[in-house]
């Protein structure tokens, strides 16, 4: 019989040679073992697989040798691990007969594996893949084994069994006849075996040496047809008479039928508890017990029974002292240390769970399921590092040991400063422990926060989708994928999950901050922070709440609150920059420049590489003006990171305040490589390429823009605008049309935008009337319209219409007044009215301001009007020194060569005047006006 089965309901392993001895089952009750005759009387291979069912599982070595050699929980899950690999082998293979499988392992303390696997009928499967597998049993990693082998064989049917009781070899045949068995042996510090020339069985003082008997001797038999002598049993002592006497009793009424013959025999009322345990009335277990205590108080067993009965019967405190009455009589009893060690750890008292679970290793070092124990209690009180150590060893002494690599798995990921690597390591172990037991939810779900740890997102959904099929109840599996959801921005499906989450109890930390997250992006900042709220609550000093609450206030416009939270969040994390940038928004909303690039210097100081922190510390100091500063971040990041598309885009933008525009279509073009999607870079783009008149350039990037951004009106009236400047204004119209389509409400925006185009192509054409004509429709619309103000005032300007040109000026000024082109235009026009001093003012102010914006164009337009007004005031020399910075800057620009020609006409030298106007009629950048052309060549006519 491969098991006794107790009266528990447990089923317990025996082997060949323990008839009539006693084993112990996990309840702590001894059960008697009866005859076996399993192997003996085998004269034929016929007779081998009679005696015998179709499926079962054997072991070769005896209970006393085993407990000695290897843990028997080590050895069941190894058993197990070599059916998993045939079955998964055996699944690959598409045509499918029935068959036998007779499947036969040995481990040797050298950590040698032997595999002996037959198929009946024999042939079905290929001898390649029989060899195959043979060499993976082979190479499987084996429990630990001492003092000498151990050895099993199974059997199994597959695909339904073959047609008739299969025939097969006695396992390990080939070896013993090779001689590898005994090569093994030596190797093992065991004596070989030697051959017997008698019939019976001889003593022999090793496990394998039994094994080489039972074959040689099953050999014999099939040669001379004779049985084996069956080896003597011993006599009973009393005790074992009244024992097996009590196991025959099947009932309880059986068993108080005996306990009135023979009223003091403590077996019965041990087998009267038995009993009733197994019928679950553990009140009457209880009180047989009692009984069994009485008559043999000094008998560890009856208080261990009656704890164990009190467990059952959910007494657990009453239960935990009858397991410490058995250790006061039995203090080496391994299995009362390990129940006691259980109640410990289910009352919280984890140290005392440790020590017990301590002494029962010192009493049984080479017990896994011991060391698994300690190291739940060791993880219990947050010793992570020790937890791993214990289960290393569980896992050394057994290399399936599924809740080894579960718990192993779990610590990793809850050691102190724990890296991707131990996220890593704990994926694997909840694989291995999945591999083991495919169908735990909790496995999916820890592996899955593992791998999300790693941001392998879409593999931790996998891993929760699998978990929360498996139970739909699983609230770790709703919350890692929520998580997971909210990084992958799945937000909708993150808030569902999360709720589930909290539905199911999982009110923890992770699940209300990813929620507030994903709410926040879904701009129900109510929701996000009342989550934010719940997570303080739950954790009051918890500074990425506050952190996140203060992103979700200013986002709301409460910028007070919200730097209320940014600055707790410092308080709590000093260290941690991001709070520190955050900040630094907010009082960028409030227009604090100084305090915000005080907080952005701290996040950078924290975390130099901090890229957000650079970026917008450099727009802060566009704000500020301090253009060379902005270019050191900006450079500084595109130094860590020259792959950092925004770094290029926002450089662009700080040089074509500059008018930079060669250096800025260069930033562009890289951000836009970088990042072919990037739409906001294909519109600036087309604007410089437009300033640039390359038209169909501009057009091109504007027709990226809409390939992009279909429903984006700002790509439809940018292409408008660029087909005015083309001249196509049927294009123009129609894409208009679709602009206004597509954003109705902004008709007007849009209408506006057409008329300034339409304006600043008749400027350029010299149609001076028609470009005051639209720029006056939009300021009636729009008194304060800029760009309209500007584009009027240039062109009454260009058609000498002075007063009105300084008017409009002075109303840029009055609406702009740190804007250098207002005081450089106006100061140009006083100048040519001949109003020298206000000129002057003007320009010098225009020539400060364009400096410390490093705008190249205006400072070389407000020094050509400063020369212009310092000649009108006979100040030729400093005349003569703006205008050479002037050119410097500006080589193209006819009207400071026309103007140093007057200066140079004022002075009396006319041959330099006329390289002057010569130069002024050649360049183009801006060209002069039509009066003023026309003069020039009047001029040089007249010479």
């Amino acid at each position: 019989m491969p098991y006794v089965r107790c009266a528990c309901g447990n089923r317990v392993l025996v082997q060949e040679g323990q008839a009539g001895t006693r084993v112990r089952c996990r309840c702590g009750q001894d059960l008697t073992v009866p005859s076996l005759s399993l192997l003996r009387g085998a004269r034929t291979p016929t007779d081998w697989a009679d005696t015998v069912e179709r499926e079962f599982l054997f072991l070769f070595t005896s209970q006393e040798h085993l407990a000695r050699r290897i843990s028997q929980e080590s050895l069941f899950h190894y058993v197990s691990a070599c059916d998993r690999l045939v079955a998964r082998r055996l699944d690959r293979i598409r045509e499918r007969q029935g068959i036998d499988i007779q499947l036969s392992c040995a481990l040797f303390p050298t950590g040698r594996t032997l595999a002996d696997i037959q198929v009946r009928p024999a042939g079905v499967l290929p001898a390649e893949l029989l060899e195959e597998l043979t060499r993976q049993l082979e190479r499987l990693p084996s429990p630990r084994v001492e003092d000498g082998p151990v050895a099993f064989s199974a059997r199994k049917m597959v695909w339904g069994g073959s047609d008739r009781r299969p025939e097969f070899d006695f396992p390990f045949t080939h070896y013993v006849e090779s001689g590898e068995f005994n090569e093994l042996l030596v190797d093992s510090g065991c004596r070989p075996a030697e051959p017997d020339p008698t019939d019976a069985l001889p003593s022999r003082p090793t496990w394998w040496n039994r094994v080489v008997d039972l074959v040689s001797r099953w050999k014999r038999g099939v040669r001379a047809g004779r049985q084996p002598s069956p080896a003597a049993e011993p006599a009973p002592d009393t005790d074992a008479v009244m024992a097996q006497l009590a196991l025959g009793c099947r009932t309880p009424a059986e068993v108080e039928q005996e306990i009135v013959r023979h009223p003091g025999v403590a077996q019965l009322y041990q087998r009267l508890g038995d009993l009733r345990v197994g019928l679950s009335e553990f009140e009457r277990a209880i009180a047989a017990y009692d009984e069994y205590i009485r008559l043999a108080p000094s008998d560890s067993r009856g208080f261990a029974l009656r704890g164990h009965a009190y467990c059952l019967a959910g007494s657990t405190r009453q239960g935990l002292a009858d397991y410490t009455a058995a250790l006061e009589l039995r203090p080496a009893d391994v299995g009362c240390l390990a129940a006691r060690g259980s109640i410990f750890l289910e009352l919280e008292a984890w140290s005392r769970a440790e020590a017990d679970f301590a002494d029962a290793i010192g009493h049984d070092p080479r017990h896994p399921g011991l060391y698994v124990d300690r190291a739940r209690a060791r993880y219990l009180q947050g010793k992570v590092g020790p937890a791993l150590a214990d289960l290393d060893a569980a896992l050394a002494l057994d290399p399936h040991h599924e809740m080894a690599y579960a718990l192993r798995g779990t610590a990793r990921q809850q050691r102190p400063n724990a890296t991707v690597q131990d996220a890593r390591d704990a994926a694997e172990d909840f694989t291995r422990a999945l591999e083991i037991s495919p169908d735990k939810a909790w496995y999916f779900a820890q592996r899955a926060e593992a791998y999300a740890t790693q941001n392998k997102f879409t593999l931790a959904v996998a891993d929760c989708d699998e978990a929360i099929a498996l139970d739909p109840h699983c609230a770790l599996a709703f919350g890692v994928r929520g998580f997971a959801n909210q990084q992958l921005e799945n937000y909708t499906e993150a808030i569902a999950d999360c709720s589930e989450a909290i539905r199911l109890g999982l009110e923890t930390i992770a699940v209300y901050m990813s929620r507030a997250s994903a709410y926040g992006v879904q701009g129900e900042l109510d929701q996000a922070i009342a989550d934010c709220d719940s997570v303080l609550t739950l954790a009051p000093d918890f500074a990425a709440a506050f952190n996140l609450r203060g992103t979700l206030r200013l986002a709301q416009g409460d910028a007070e609150a919200a730097l209320q939270d940014f600055a707790d969040a410092c308080r709590l994390a000093p260290n941690w920059a991001t709070p520190y940038g955050h900040r630094a928004n907010a009082h960028r909303v409030q227009a604090e420049n100084e305090p915000a690039i005080e907080q952005y210097t701290r996040a950078i100081e924290l975390e130099p590489n901090n890229l957000v922190a650079l970026i917008n510390r450099a727009l802060t100091w566009v704000d500020l003006g301090d253009f060379d500063k902005a270019f050191d971040d900006l450079n500084e990041l595109l130094r860590i990171d020259p792959d950092f598309v925004a770094g290029y885009y926002h450089r662009a933008e700080l040089l074509l305040r500059q008018d930079e525009f060669d250096r800025a279509l260069r930033d562009l073009d890289r951000a836009i490589v970088l990042q072919p999607d990037f739409g906001a870079a294909y519109f600036l783009r087309a604007q410089v390429l437009l300033h640039q008149h390359k038209n169909e350039d501009a057009l091109r990037d504007y027709d990226r823009l809409v390939q992009l951004n279909p429903s984006l009106p700002a790509a439809f009236i940018g292409r408008a605008i660029a087909w005015i400047h083309s001249g196509n204004q049927d294009k123009a119209s129609d894409d208009y049309r679709e602009a206004v389509n597509l954003d109705p409400s902004s008709a007007d925006d849009f209408l506006v935008a057409r008329l300034l185009a339409e304006a600043r192509v008749m400027h350029e054409q010299e149609d001076f009337a028609g470009s005051i004509a639209r720029a006056t429709d939009i300021l009636e619309r729009d008194p304060e319209n800029l760009a309209a103000l500007s584009a009027r005032a240039a062109s009454y300007w260009y058609s000498e219409q002075c007063v009105e040109a300084a008017d409009d000026y002075s109303r840029l000024v009055d609406l702009m007044p740190n804007a250098s082109h207002a005081y450089s235009g106006r100061g140009q026009v006083y100048a040519e009215m001949g109003e020298y001093d206000a000129a002057l003012a003007d320009l010098d102010k225009a020539v400060e301001l364009a400096r410390q914006a490093k705008s190249k164009l205006i400072l070389a337009y407000a020094l050509n009007g400063r020369a212009l007004a310092l000649t009108g005031l006979q100040r030729f020399e400093d005349a003569a020194r703006d205008f050479e910075q002037s050119v410097q800057l500006c080589p193209d620009n006819a009207w400071v060569h026309y103007n140093r020609g007057l200066m140079y006409r004022t002075m009396g030298d006319l041959a330099q005047a006329r390289e002057c106007l010569v130069l002024a009629l050649k360049s183009r950048d801006p060209a002069l006006t039509p009066r003023k052309r026309e003069r020039a060549r009047a001029s040089l006519a007249g010479h």
